[in-house]
């Protein structure tokens, strides 16, 4: 067979017509074909096209001009550069769930180039800023969030918890009700989400066999099958995140949750939604909630070196270093008695000790075992605020005996707090934690001849008789 042979020989095509493009995202499209072309591309036409017949592409902040010279087609972008920046800028300024981390490499890259003059590398890095979606800041243990739904027609409707159906509600200007607080806990790579009404969230849709108790977005108790959500980064909106549980009852099948314009939930899987109609972009809104312990330093109590009270209307995990007392009786002392548990029961008071007298988160529980309490006197303002009349209870206090409960004033307790139950008319009621002796050197009082004295078991003596006892942490002899 014989050879191939080819020949090469230049050609003069003046019908060629060569793309110089300075930015690289940009490109130009001859109207008549709908053919494009980036920098170093050609168009192959019959005859000179004219600026009209030629549309560069739109590249955010960038001014386009397309120019024809010879067999030149010039497309000039040029920066708004003042503009970039800024924007740039107030992304940067922009923290917390569903942006980058403090410490996300795209965060470090584009605060080393914003305040520079080099348009590429501000545009560049604050591309890869805004999409990034490996690095992103998550719900956290313990934190409370207010969950917003954002529309690509402007729409807000924040997440609100209503016994007849978890709602979305349009959003305006103002603060919003504790119905709209969630409290987060992990479970793995998972998160909950606990009601300041005690429910936990779930899937809601609009099919009719979705979900546990009547497909209305909440259970009253923790579910580990529907009340675990999956959270990802939204791959559309920037600082946006996406959630879902499962909702079916028999396949297992899990959704993300997709919000209407109007507000109603739809089903669908996990595939981030968002289009003009249906949303899944969520923001994750960090707002106070009263379940960090600020711990007071304890005053003449035999073992104990910080002390507080709470309560939740949903069971919390008991914190490491945090040790939870209930009283189970109460007469001239209040008995204390220790809750061996992981979690302190919903709507229950309870006595928080620490050592350290670090702060502590209270976090919800989940799969943790709660403890059973019965007989408890200490009374509780889980979830509300408790309006109490004058010797209505004891409060939890310092005053001539140490830190104790002393009859309380009228006013209103803060939620999330615990009271001793009874008529606060009389004197003052010391706690008795049980504790043995070696734990009187802890004790933290003025050396004072006034001060409580205790026996060796720890328990405190109204008035000593001949003996040995503790007083201002030293051992004495009452002759």
């Amino acid at each position: 067979m014989a050879d191939n042979q080819w020949t090469f020989a230049p050609v003069e095509v003046s019908n060629i017509y060569n793309v110089v493009c300075n930015n690289e995202n940009g490109y130009v499209t001859y109207n008549a074909t709908s053919e494009k072309a980036k920098n170093g591309g050609f168009f192959f036409l019959s005859s000179a096209p004219q600026v009209a017949d030629l549309t560069a592409a739109t590249v955010e902040y960038y001014d386009a001009a397309v120019t024809v010279d010879g067999n030149n087609i010039n497309v000039t972008y040029t920066c708004r550069l003042e503009e970039l920046k800024q924007d740039a800028k107030e992304a940067l300024a922009k923290t917390g769930v569903g942006y980058p981390t403090a410490t996300a490499a795209t965060r470090t890259a584009l605060a080393n180039v914003v305040e520079g003059t080099d348009a590429s590398a501000i545009f560049n890095a604050f591309k890869a800023f805004k999409t990034n979606k490996d690095e992103i800041q998550m719900p956290e243990d313990g934190k409370a969030y207010v969950i917003t739904n954002i529309h690509k027609t402007g729409g807000k409707r924040y997440m609100k918890y209503q016994e007849d159906g978890t709602s979305m509600i349009a959003r305006g200007e103002g603060e919003l009700p504790i119905e709209a607080t969630y409290i987060c806990h992990k479970v793995g790579d998972k998160y909950v989400f606990a009601n300041n009404s005690g429910t936990y969230l779930t899937w809601r849709g609009n099919a009719t066999d979705d979900c546990t108790n009547d497909n209305k977005g909440y259970t009253t108790s923790y579910n580990a099958d529907y009340n675990t959500f999956t959270v990802a980064a939204n791959p559309n909106v920037f600082g946006c995140l996406s959630f879902g549980a499962k909702r079916d009852h028999d396949t297992h099948t899990q959704s993300y949750y997709i919000i209407t314009a109007t507000g109603s939930f739809q089903k669908a899987g996990f595939d981030n939604y968002y289009d003009e109609n249906n949303s899944s972009a969520f923001t994750f809104e960090e707002v106070t909630y009263p379940n960090t312990i600020n711990f007071n330093a304890a005053q003449n109590i035999n073992g104990v070196s910080h002390i507080a009270t709470f309560s939740a209307p949903f069971a919390t995990i008991i914190p490491t270093g945090v040790k939870a007392y209930y009283v189970s009786a109460k007469g001239t002392e209040a008995t204390m008695t220790a809750i061996d548990a992981q979690a302190i029961p919903a709507n229950q008071g309870v006595i928080l000790t620490s050592e350290s007298g670090e702060a502590a988160t209270m976090v919800p529980a989940a799969s943790e075992t709660a403890a059973t309490i019965t007989g408890n006197q200490l009374g509780n303002s889980a979830g509300n605020t408790r309006s109490l009349t004058a010797g209505e209870g004891y409060i939890l206090g310092n005053g001539f005996e140490g830190t104790a409960f002393y009859p309380c004033k009228a006013g209103s307790l803060p939620s999330n707090k615990a009271y001793l139950l009874g008529n606060g008319e009389s004197s003052a009621i010391v706690m008795n934690f049980g504790n043995a002796v070696t734990g009187i050197n802890t004790i933290a009082a003025p050396a004072s001849a006034k001060a409580p004295i205790f026996d060796l078991s720890g328990r405190r003596v109204v008035k000593a008789t001949k003996g040995l006892y503790i007083q201002n942490g030293k051992k004495v002899i009452v002759k």
